[in-house]
């Protein structure tokens, strides 16, 4: 969020802690709701087709094995290591998490930029992270999606086995972006400590 004039009076009234705890709990909340959304979404979006079971049905397996289905639904690729390693419930709550997460570090990473007075730069930086997604999956390296903390939102791009892999882990995924919105936050914090409220501005 961008601190606009009217903000300043309610910032005076209620304390920069007050204020600044409330814009990333806000964050945080509406990353959460966006997923809640698309979630329910998704599922009222099935509902004629839709059954409650533990498995994944032999549609999607079948897909899973098919190379021609991404390239048929460019935007549907299912990863055969996903439906053997995981049922349907959990690979929901990790991709939620995933998702949660992600959003979260990028709208504190926002508001953090916005706090500097050019309200462009948290849109600009925001927009990088999300289009250096697309350059990480057309780069040759696997070693690209660890600098893409956006990839993280797939499962397809992590690594779940316990052997060496090139791809970044879930566990690491999950620590650095915790540590990075606890990172955020400290700064945002910092960074409003010193900030001056001038009303007549």
């Amino acid at each position: 969020p961008f601190l606009y004039p009217d903000q300043k009076y309610v910032l005076f009234r209620a304390g920069k802690k007050h204020w600044i705890c409330g814009q990333v709990l806000y964050a945080g909340m509406v990353s959460f709701l966006f997923w809640v959304t698309v979630l329910i979404g998704s599922v009222l979006s099935l509902l004629p087709q839709l059954t409650a079971s533990h498995q994944w049905g032999k549609v999607l397996y079948t897909l899973s094995q098919t190379a021609q289905v991404g390239d048929i639904f460019f935007f549907f690729a299912i990863d055969y290591k996903l439906i053997v390693g995981f049922s349907p419930v959990q690979a929901c709550l990790i991709a939620f998490l995933l998702a949660w997460l992600v959003s979260f570090w990028l709208a504190e990473l926002m508001l953090f930029l916005n706090m500097w007075g050019i309200k462009s730069l948290g849109i600009m930086f925001g927009l990088f992270f999300i289009l250096f997604q697309n350059f990480a999956e057309l780069a040759s390296g696997y070693w690209v999606y660890k600098l893409s903390p956006v990839s993280w939102m797939s499962m397809s791009f992590l690594n779940f086995s316990a052997g060496k892999n090139n791809m970044p882990s879930f566990s690491s995924s999950v620590f650095l972006l915790s540590c990075s919105i606890c990172l955020l936050f400290a700064l945002i914090f910092q960074r409003m400590r010193r900030y001056s409220i001038d009303l007549f501005s």
